[in-house]
């Protein structure tokens, strides 16, 4: 459709129409309040939702005839984006988008909805309404109804659409599952990087306080990195990412000791705890272990009350350390002179997450997000170097690689319904306020480290 279309347009040419059609559809009457007439609305939504091209749902038109036959102020009221996403959500994922329209048409008042084509993943029931189960895949015909995708023809169609559409992201998570489904199989034989982040954490646990919960996000390569101990001794300082406020990992803390160098390898927390056995109790806390496995904790601020989101997981807060995490690697790949084809096992990990949930910093309301079910969740995969200059591609405003793990950690945390232009806001944004040039410059000079070796 194009963006610059007037919905009056539309509704004037359905009404020629004098006819529903498998893109147009009209309601008399709908009470967004009202269970019954929700549900109305709810079968064309989704139905419309796994359609080839954008569908129109017009409320407040008689479909005999069609008259237009208006709404009630109050009626009209309810129809406010903020409020039919809220109802969409709760019964249809992945949430369709939605554009509300509130018009005017012979001096008549109703309300015109967009509903946009699904991107990667066609809706669903996910909680039974009328006589559709949860699971049920709605499809509207050309004749405008809207009904449970059945026949083989339609589950082509809609096959056909995913392919067509996406292709690559149907490869990508097909990869990504056979991957879980084989660590499964042989979660008794530790691969490399595996053991490289078991020790890692294990350097990290003698100074996290026990039960104390927290965010991480981490990277192991999938085999050994000749480097040498000297290397390995320059890391620090010579690979931190300079951002805005206190570099990655945190280095820049007015009145702190900074990194300290053990024979496991690299560790520092704020605030400052010198020794494992001390009483002082780190709020943040990165490692480097002398097999280059890496990790970095931060504690839940959302709880602090400074965002809205108390209890909750702030979606630019996951973004900012992933970006971060991945930005750290890539400038220590150019640092060292690592392989393009060199794999890491980069991911997150948000322990003691039960309960919480995943939202933006700005919600205002959260009682109806999903709950975390898992205590831990954890979200992992193994990617080279190179695919960490593969930005942009085809258009992708964002690292893919980011991307990926954000969508699966979100999936993970029970947020089926968050759009990936949700994801891509919160990764630009968090770009922006920590510093631009963490999403992977194109360009860097990392000669000055090689040269100077490290300050100090």
């Amino acid at each position: 459709m194009d963006p610059g279309f007037d919905i009056v347009d539309v509704l004037r040419a359905a009404l020629r129409r004098e006819n529903e059609t498998s893109t147009v559809e009209f309601k008399e009457y709908v009470d967004p309040d009202n269970e019954k007439t929700l549900h109305w609305l709810l079968r064309a939504i989704a139905a419309m939702a796994n359609g080839e091209t954008d569908g129109f749902v017009f409320v407040g038109v008689k479909d005999e005839g069609p008259e237009v036959v208006g709404l009630s102020e109050e009626i009209l009221a309810k129809f406010d984006s903020a409020n039919v996403y809220k109802k969409v959500s709760a019964f249809l994922a992945p949430t369709p988008r939605l554009d509300v329209h509130r018009l005017s048409y012979d001096e008549k008042r109703l309300v015109g909805i967009v509903v946009h084509p699904f991107e990667e993943v066609p809706t669903f029931v996910s909680q039974s309404f009328d006589h559709y189960s949860a699971g049920t895949i709605l499809v509207r015909t050309a004749g405008g109804e809207s009904s449970p995708a059945a026949k083989d023809a339609d589950i082509r169609a809609l096959c056909d659409r995913i392919v067509a559409k996406h292709a690559e992201t149907v490869v990508g998570y097909m990869q990504r599952y056979t991957r879980l489904a084989a660590s499964a199989t042989t979660a008794d034989q530790e691969k490399p990087e595996q053991d490289a982040l078991r020790r890692a954490r294990a350097l990290a646990q003698d100074y996290w306080e026990p039960g104390r919960r927290y965010i991480e996000v981490f990277f192991a390569p999938c085999g050994r990195l000749d480097l040498g101990l000297e290397c390995f001794r320059q890391f620090f300082p010579w690979s931190f990412v300079p951002t805005r406020f206190h570099g990655f990992p945190t280095t820049q803390v007015r009145g702190w000791h900074g990194p300290r160098l053990r024979p496991q390898g690299w560790i520092a927390t704020i605030p400052d705890k010198p020794e494992p056995g001390s009483p002082v109790v780190p709020e943040y806390l990165w490692a480097m272990h002398v097999s280059w496995a890496f990790l970095d904790r931060d504690r839940f601020w959302e709880d602090d009350g400074k965002p809205r989101i108390v209890g909750g997981i702030g979606v630019m807060h996951l973004a900012t350390r992933v970006c971060l995490l991945l930005r750290l690697l890539r400038r220590i790949a150019r640092c060292y002179g690592l392989a393009g084809d060199d794999q890491f096992l980069v991911g997150t990990r948000l322990s003691g997450v039960k309960g919480r949930y995943l939202a933006s910093e700005y919600a205002s309301d959260t009682k109806t997000i999903p709950r975390a079910e898992e205590d831990d969740v954890e979200v992992s995969r193994i990617i080279t170097l190179s695919e960490l200059d593969e930005f942009p591609k085809e258009g992708l405003p964002v690292p893919a690689v980011v991307l990926g793990i954000m969508e699966e950690a979100g999936w993970r945390l029970g947020r089926t319904d968050i759009h990936l232009d949700t994801y891509i806001r919160a990764i630009k944004h968090a770009a922006d306020s920590v510093e631009a040039a963490i999403l992977f410059p194109r360009e860097e000079d990392v000669s000055v480290y090689r040269q100077g070796g490290p300050a100090g």
